[in-house]
């Protein structure tokens, strides 16, 4: 099972959905979630649930503070495949998700231009620069440590490690490494439009990029489009019928964010940030919430 799947996985190349594909990566998003004995161990339930199988030895497990000292800020999951030459990266989002929910909506900081000379001139929430900036050196080096140097790599994350994933693909891209798919969930806004273009020029040909969306999720509509944030494309947006069955649409956002998707809502559910149809169990990150309807 794990072999077809994986055969799958490194096999696509075009621009395809492949709900398949979302699914496995869903699995390596949430693992990021879990403790770090558990996932050097390989064996956290979303470990499991991904069926893949990691190299000997070929696991890191990063701690990557914020450089104002705040501790813990993300946790990054850094793993070769066994018997593949290639490796994928998984960053965690904020482990106390409706703290950060709320500090989003109360900064209402501009994107600014920042030190991230693998965009020029692109303007980026500081805050998710500040973590990257911090943990850049550290990912790529245990990418080398895991035995793969310049080679093939597989970028998810959830939330806030959402974020950070769109950021660490400029960075794994400009250091040699062959991005090969992204998949990305529930993705807050990370910059400006320069920002997205550039996203679109390096990763939106043969790289195949998909941002998940959930209903009615808050989390994507911050920070503020009014602030000058956009979202990076594709996004994949899935919600319910009338009589609660789950559909999905591939939006049109080659040109900017669709109206018709995630943005066309304005009444949202905390709970839906975590419980999402992505992962076999339900839950992709956090334990379980209260429904509760806010305007962002």
């Amino acid at each position: 099972m794990w072999w077809s799947l994986f055969a799958t996985f490194v096999a696509v190349t075009s621009a395809t959905y492949d709900e398949k594909l979302m699914h496995f990566y869903a699995e390596l998003a949430g693992a990021a979630y879990k403790d770090r004995a558990d996932i050097l161990a390989w064996n956290c339930s979303h470990c499991v649930d991904s069926t893949v199988e990691v190299a000997p030895g070929g696991v890191r497990v990063l701690e990557i503070d914020e450089l104002d000292g705040d501790n813990n800020a993300t946790q990054v999951i850094v793993a070769k495949f066994k018997n593949e030459s290639a490796c994928f990266v998984s960053f965690r989002g904020s482990s106390n998700v409706q703290n950060w929910i709320r500090n989003l909506q109360i900064d209402t900081t501009e994107p600014s231009v920042g030190n991230f000379p693998e965009c020029p001139g692109c303007q980026i929430h500081s805050g998710f620069l500040a973590i990257w900036t911090n943990a850049r050196d550290d990912v790529v080096n245990a990418l080398g440590e895991v035995g793969c140097s310049g080679g093939d790599v597989y970028v998810t994350g959830h939330s806030l490690g959402a974020a950070l994933a769109h950021l660490a693909m400029f960075t794994l891209k400009s250091e040699g490494f062959n991005i090969r798919h992204s998949f990305s969930f529930e993705a807050p806004r990370v910059g400006d439009m320069t920002f997205r273009k550039a996203f679109s020029a390096y990763f939106g040909g043969s790289t195949p990029v998909w941002r998940l969306t959930h209903d009615r999720d808050p989390v994507v509509h911050l920070p503020p489009q009014l602030l000058g944030y956009e979202h990076v494309a594709t996004e994949v947006f899935y919600s319910y019928t009338s009589d609660g069955a789950l559909q999905h649409r591939v939006c049109d956002d080659a040109t900017g964010e669709d109206t018709t998707c995630s943005w066309k809502y304005y009444l949202y559910n905390v709970s839906q940030h975590c419980d999402v149809p992505f992962v076999d169990s339900g839950k992709i990150c956090g334990e379980s919430s209260r429904d509760e309807q806010v305007v962002v």
